[in-house]
């Protein structure tokens, strides 16, 4: 994870394409294992809630089976 988050859009719609982007660049598999919701608050000191926001939308799309820890 080496992106930031920024005032451009919303902080979970950043976290959804921080994972879109690890997927297609390859730095994990669409089977591999995603940070979890703890970890990507961690990295840019926000609410897991909102991480976990980012999450499921990609899971609600189908994109991404996650299994995350709160």
């Amino acid at each position: 994870m080496k992106q930031t988050i920024d005032n451009s859009k919303p902080i979970f719609q950043q976290i959804k394409e921080q994972i879109e982007d690890m997927i297609m660049n390859d730095t994990i598999s669409e089977t591999g294992r995603v940070p979890s919701t703890n970890e990507f608050a961690k990295y840019h000191k926000i609410n897991p809630a909102t991480a976990a926001k980012g999450i499921n939308q990609l899971v609600e799309e189908g994109i991404k089976n996650v299994v995350f820890m709160l």
